[in-house]
């Protein structure tokens, strides 16, 4: 990356930037300018070892490490504990202060602070003390984003057991994998989630309660070593990979403070993002860690919903991507609220439009839009500009988050040339890396598409999981070359057998008011990337199946599009029925 800028020349980002940083977030930046901030990256790449050895230092050990260590052993001879890290370093001095936002109840803001956090995990962790398991073993957290899941989280890590967090929103057959895979010793489920298949979840059980009540002396914390297994969370193929204590903590520190522009102290954070999405866990943990407070939000379905972060008194808001409405769906929510100062944009893709509405119409214009990048594969937040010191472009993501050496790379994992679409990857391991990953040779692919342009800025392509074949075409490939052709409003591509057994794939497209001819598509998309490439099917719908949540259903589709009949359970998901009905209408094969 080019951020070797000396201290006096003029960084390359600020040449054609389209939004310099408003000046409250300039005068509130952590360095001068955005030259020291590129000098700054440029150390943690070339120093990685004195990089890590002072952010390390930081960390609330309960044994300091003998050395940085490297690849599979970092920090050899440390112990620490999360729920420590998160929230008893700050008692009893921040008892006081508040932590945790659960949102809107009964029309007043449900706020914890330290003290009360801290007695309502007493409460979940006696519960899964009294279960006998042992340190390292998997918890599912089968909890939507909020209050639940965060005393679940610190509960869980305060015994040193590991979190396996999996949103109940989930398409029911995706989230059966992910159950079945994860092979967890307990689960801490809400009281109100639906009837499950009895043979899927673990048998031993707890309910996390908002007005749990029980012992006040939690539970002391249980010290793990710094490549402890702390969290599960899975790629876009569906691989379950396991984020080690420190490097995950370290990391979401670092993201915190740099990417998501937090200040610590009394600085309200929130998140709009799945419960097992590796930006919200992130997030949350960075936010606690570093002394701020955080707010765990459900999807807002409504103008009123995008004015709860103002509400809620949040300066900063990050949102995953996938859960923004699209097209004709963000003309539907007018603004009715001021929005938070800052609103980072998670994802692999952003549309222009979609970033002009975001920072021109849905805020009334007085909010700072920014686009950052997390990944599974990289342990966290692995990309984005420094809010208060990086110039934004629509549709990039600026730089490599600090400590991450960055490089794009094509298949063959050869650096690509500069404008060019490839893979990105890390150079060498890092502390955050996945335990499965630790030790594999370089470089790391993160499994998302992007292109490296001459002044150092990334800007995704989407996401890329291993190909279906040999030189086949990946489907998260197909979908965001077909969302980007003119015309297109929404695209989803899925994979199925049909009745011989033969692997198939089907698209399903939605396009804009006006826009009947799917044979462009069809031959926009050939000519990138030729027939054998292409989808076996094109179908054009009005509407793509959503769970009520906003999340796109793709079990549904593959079930459309083997001309299957829809299981009960995944019909009760959909958020509109008439969507089935619509689809139904057409055999998908024949197109």
């Amino acid at each position: 990356m080019n951020a070797e800028s000396s201290g006096g020349s003029a960084p390359p980002l600020l040449g054609q930037a389209c939004y310099p940083p408003p000046e409250a977030l300039r005068r509130a930046a952590p360095l001068p300018d955005a030259a020291a901030y590129l000098s700054f990256l440029a150390h943690s790449r070339h120093e990685p070892e004195e990089f890590l050895e002072r952010q390390a230092r930081e960390l609330a050990w309960s044994r300091p490490p003998e050395a940085t260590g490297g690849p599979g052993r970092w920090f050899p001879g440390g112990a620490l504990n999360l729920c420590r890290e998160c929230l008893d370093r700050f008692l009893p001095a921040g008892a006081a202060e508040t932590v945790l936002c659960g949102g809107i109840v009964s029309g007043a803001s449900r706020e914890l602070s330290r003290a009360e956090l801290l007695r309502r995990l007493a409460a979940l962790a006696g519960e899964l003390a009294a279960l006998g398991l042992s340190p390292g073993q998997r918890v599912l957290l089968l909890l939507p984003p909020g209050e639940m899941l965060a005393v679940a989280l610190l509960a869980v890590w305060r015994l040193g057991l590991c979190a396996v967090p999996c949103d109940p929103a989930m398409e029911p057959g995706r989230l059966a994998r992910r159950i079945r895979d994860c092979a967890c010793a307990a689960v801490v489920v809400a009281p109100d989630l639906k009837e499950m298949d009895p043979g899927l979840l673990p048998v031993l059980r707890v309910v996390a309660r908002t007005d749990a009540q029980g012992t006040s002396t939690a539970p002391p914390p249980v010290e793990v070593s710094a490549m402890h297994p702390a969290l599960v969370v899975a790629d876009a193929a569906g691989r379950l990979l396991t984020l080690p204590t420190a490097g995950f903590i370290l990391q979401a520190k670092l993201a915190y403070r740099w990417l998501l522009d937090g200040r610590g102290a009394r600085d309200r954070h929130g998140f709009i993002c799945p419960s097992h999405h590796v930006s919200l866990l992130s997030g949350f943990a960075g936010a606690l860690a570093c002394g701020g407070m955080a707010a765990l939000l459900p999807p807002p379905v409504d103008a009123e919903g995008w004015g709860l972060s103002r509400t809620l008194g949040l300066r900063v808001l990050t949102v995953r991507g996938k859960s923004l409405p699209v097209g004709a769906d963000q003309q539907a929510i007018r603004p009715a609220h001021a929005g938070p100062e800052l609103l980072a944009v998670e994802g692999e893709t952003l549309e222009p439009r979609t970033f002009h509405w975001l920072r021109e119409s849905l805020f009334n214009g007085d909010t700072h839009v920014i686009q950052v990048l997390s990944r599974p594969e990289g342990g966290g937040f692995v990309a984005g500009p420094c809010p208060g010191l990086i110039p934004i472009r629509p549709a990039s993501v600026a730089l490599p988050a600090p400590g991450l050496d960055l490089l794009v790379v094509d298949r063959s994992g050869q650096p690509c040339p500069l404008n060019h679409g490839g893979l990105l990857a890390l150079r060498c391991a890092t502390p955050g890396l996945p335990l499965e990953l630790q030790r594999e040779k370089p470089p790391l692919v993160l499994g998302v598409r992007v292109r490296l342009d001459a002044e150092g800025c990334l800007w995704p392509m989407g996401e890329w999981s291993p190909p279906r074949g040999q030189s086949a075409t990946s489907l998260p490939e197909l979908e965001a070359a077909l969302a980007a052709i003119p015309g297109v409003e929404q695209a989803a591509v899925v994979a199925f057998s049909d009745a011989e057994g033969v692997s198939r794939t089907a698209a399903f497209v939605r396009l804009t008011a006006g826009v009947q001819d799917v044979e462009t598509v069809r031959l926009r998309l050939r000519e990138r990337f030729g027939e054998n490439a292409m989808p076996d099917s094109i179908q054009v719908v009005s509407r793509l199946p959503v769970s009520r949540t906003g999340k796109l259903l793709r079990s549904v589709l593959r079930r459309v599009a083997r001309g299957e009949e829809i299981p009960l359970d995944e019909l009760e998901a959909v958020a509109d029925p008439e969507t089935l009905r619509m689809l139904a209408s057409r055999d998908p094969r024949a197109s």
